[in-house]
C-alpha cells in the first residue's frame, strides 16, 4: 500500500483530477491524505468536495482528509448567529464556493457536505510522518496542540518530541515544494496565477517523490 498526500486543492477540480491520474494510486490498495483547504477560491469547490467523498465512501479508512483553515472559517460562518464570520470566509474565497454550490447563505449548502466538514480531523500520523494542515508545536504531543497553531501556523516547524516528518500545506511555496530535514510543505498555490505557483502537488510519502500538475 502506497500513501500519497496531497496539497491544498482549493476548489480547483482539473487539477484535482490531473493529479490523480498522474500519480496512478489504487484506490483498492493505497492511501490518500488530503492537508485540508479543499474549499474556497477556486471555481469548483462543490465539484471537489463530492469526487473526495465519493473517494471516501470507496477507499474507507485509507481516505484521511484533514480540516484545514477554510473548512473552519466555513464552520465558522455556520456557527456565527452574527455575520462577523460570515463576511470574513465570504472575503477569503468563500464567495466561490458558495457560487459553486449555487446557494446564497452557507446553512444551504448540503447537509452531508456540512456533516463531513464537521467531522474533519485536525491531524493524522502514521508510522514516519505527522500530516497536519498548518503546522506543530514541536514539543507537544497532537492532540495537546493547540487549533490556532495546526489551522493556522506558518512557522512549519519540526516534530521534536516524535522526530516524524511533519507533512503540511497551507503556506504556498513559489517554484518549489519546501523540504527542511524533518519537515515539507507542499502547498504550491493551486488556486493561484502568481509566478511560481499555481501547482497542485502530491507526495509519495514512502520515497517524498514530488508530482504537480
Amino acid at each position: 500500500m502506497a500513501t500519497f498526500a496531497i496539497g491544498d486543492v482549493h476548489g480547483m477540480m482539473a487539477k484535482l483530477d490531473a493529479l490523480l491520474d498522474k500519480i496512478s494510486f489504487s484506490p483498492t490498495r493505497d492511501r490518500l491524505v488530503f492537508l485540508g483547504d479543499l474549499i474556497d477560491r477556486g471555481p469548483q469547490s462543490r465539484e471537489v468536495v463530492e469526487r473526495v467523498l465519493a473517494l471516501k465512501e470507496y477507499m474507507g479508512e485509507r481516505l484521511i482528509c484533514l480540516r484545514g483553515n477554510h473548512e473552519e472559517m466555513l464552520l465558522n460562518a455556520l456557527d456565527d448567529k452574527g455575520r462577523e464570520s460570515l463576511v470574513v470566509w465570504l472575503e477569503n474565497g468563500g464567495a466561490a464556493t458558495m457560487k459553486s454550490y449555487g446557494v446564497d447563505i452557507p446553512a444551504k449548502l448540503p447537509p452531508a457536505h456540512r456533516q463531513f466538514f464537521r467531522s474533519l480531523p485536525l491531524w493524522w500520523e502514521d508510522e514516519d510522518h505527522l500530516y497536519v494542515h498548518a503546522d506543530v508545536e514541536p514539543d507537544l504531543q497532537p492532540w495537546e496542540m493547540s487549533e490556532e497553531t495546526l489551522l493556522w501556523g506558518r512557522g512549519m516547524n519540526e516534530h521534536t518530541l516524535s522526530g516524524k516528518i511533519v507533512v503540511c500545506g497551507h503556506t504556498p511555496q513559489a517554484h518549489r515544494v519546501l523540504r527542511k530535514e524533518w519537515t515539507c510543505c507542499i502547498d504550491t498555490g493551486a488556486c493561484y496565477s502568481h509566478p511560481g505557483m499555481g501547482l497542485l502537488t502530491a507526495m509519495k510519502m514512502s520515497t517524498h517523490e514530488i508530482y504537480q500538475v
